[in-house]
């Protein structure tokens, strides 16, 4: 279903993730919104925890067993400093046209999992609202790829926060007054 045109996203859709160069995910429509005075036509998109190292197809898929994915976030609160901001889970509001390049592999009619409150009231994933995401984008699903390599590369996982980490210091050192 890739177009060089765009789609217009249906509740179900089952869309094959590209977010990092070596890692495939799928999100999931969950729910989708009219346009309104407010906003143009909305949906609400989960990001599932399936990952894989190699492209895959819809039928490759394990349907069963995927769930939303829930994530920790860590927040920089000083030089060098950084907390937990607590669990979240991967649910965002995005616009129902999509032109990023990821594709609409299938659609679901029964979503496998437990369905969230789904609301379209901006908020952080933490019980009331998710964050206002805008057009999809191709990190699209990015959040499974760091869930997947702390559990499955996290050595290598590690050393990039401290890496990235290093270099948010720098730069801000820089930017400085």
């Amino acid at each position: 279903m890739k177009s060089s045109k765009f789609v217009i996203l249906n509740k179900g859709d089952v869309i094959k993730t590209n977010p990092q160069n070596g890692y495939w995910g799928c999100a999931l429509v969950l729910d989708v919104q009219e346009h309104n005075d407010e906003f143009q036509p909305l949906c609400l998109i989960a990001v599932t925890d399936f990952i894989s190292k190699e492209d895959f197809s819809f039928d490759q898929l394990p349907l069963e067993k995927l769930s939303v994915l829930n994530i920790e976030r860590s927040v920089r609160v000083g030089e060098g400093r950084y907390c937990d901001d607590g669990k979240a889970v991967c649910i965002e509001i995005h616009t129902r046209r999509m032109k990023s390049g990821q594709e609409v592999i299938g659609r679901i009619e029964n979503f496998p999992f437990k369905m969230p409150v789904l609301t379209y009231e901006v908020g952080k994933g933490k019980g009331k609202g998710y964050p206002l995401c805008g057009p999809i984008t191709a990190i699209l699903g990015y959040q499974a790829v760091i869930a997947w390599r702390k559990v499955n590369e996290k050595e290598a996982f590690l050393m990039d926060v401290q890496d990235s980490r290093q270099k948010t210091e720098n730069v801000l050192r820089k930017v400085k007054i």
